[in-house]
């Protein structure tokens, strides 16, 4: 079910911060997506952006991943 949520929420993002979304698949074990003409500069904010609004919104909708995740980011240190 998690993997329906973020197909939706991974566009909405990319939207709200004017990222062109060219590609997104997600998987049972990793979320790969490709962004349009995105400045390598930014990468790094963009990663820290996506973390965090996602981690975010998995942790309203999933709140039983919150219980044993007390770094209140979802996603596995080093991406």
């Amino acid at each position: 079910e998690l993997s329906v949520w973020l197909k939706r929420w991974m566009p909405a993002l990319c939207e709200t911060y004017g990222w062109q979304l060219e590609y997104l698949s997600v998987r049972p074990d990793y979320i790969k997506w490709t962004l349009v003409d995105f400045p390598e500069a930014l990468i790094r904010k963009m990663l820290q952006v996506v973390r965090q609004q996602t981690s975010g919104r998995i942790f309203r909708v999933f709140p039983n991943l919150k219980a044993d995740n007390a770094s209140g980011d979802f996603w596995a240190p080093g991406y």
